[in-house]
């Protein structure tokens, strides 16, 4: 990870929030070793609601998340031409930013 190329690090499938054991460990090391030069990126089958409604270790997970492509996919929603999402219902949130202004920030680097 330490190598130029590498940007960051990815959690995706099965759910990241159910192992947060596990991804706890992971993110804290990757901010102990690279702080914010390297950005964590997750995937989730939880809407950015129903995480600030949840436990803390959830909460801790989440602070420590650059973007956050939240909600399930559907099926009768999905649309291949959308970046990093698979169903138009999904949304890339920027998740630091929508901590510090306590609302969703959607985020605006999509390449267009």
């Amino acid at each position: 990870m330490s190598e130029d190329y590498v940007q960051g690090l990815t959690l995706l499938g099965g759910e990241p929030f159910i192992n947060t054991q596990v991804c706890l460990k992971l993110c804290k090391r990757v901010r102990q070793e690279f702080g914010d030069t390297k950005d964590i990126w997750s995937w989730s089958g939880y809407t950015w609601e129903e995480l600030q409604k949840d436990s803390d270790d959830k909460l801790e997970l989440l602070s420590l998340i650059d973007i956050l492509v939240d909600g399930r996919f559907l099926k009768d929603k999905m649309d291949l031409t959308l970046q990093f999402r698979g169903s138009s219902n999904q949304r890339i949130i920027d998740v630091q930013k929508s901590l510090a202004d306590r609302q969703i920030v959607i985020w605006d680097k999509l390449v267009k």
